[in-house]
């Protein structure tokens, strides 16, 4: 479990670029995962840093860079208007 900027957590891992030979962080943080789990703000939630979840590519590209060949990702990203709310 981490608790700290996810957005750069998994960018200075896994991000485009990263070299073998620039990695600063010790070599269990650069270990893919089985699976993630991504709780995140809803887009539709008008909150300016939040943007950098759905409107920055690099950011969703190192977490499935981070992934196991088999690993899988869950996201929860909101509402889907779709779907009727019994409630």
């Amino acid at each position: 479990v981490r608790y700290e900027d996810a957005v750069a957590w998994f960018i200075d891992r896994f991000g485009d670029g990263v070299a073998e030979a620039e990695k600063k962080f010790h070599e269990d943080d650069y270990v893919p995962f089985d699976v993630i789990i991504m709780d995140a703000l809803d887009p539709q939630v008008n909150i300016p840093f939040a943007e950098v979840l759905y409107k920055q590519p690099a950011f969703l590209q190192s977490i499935y860079d981070s992934l196991t060949e088999d690993g899988i990702i869950v996201m929860q990203l909101g509402d889907a208007p779709s779907i009727h709310d019994p409630s």
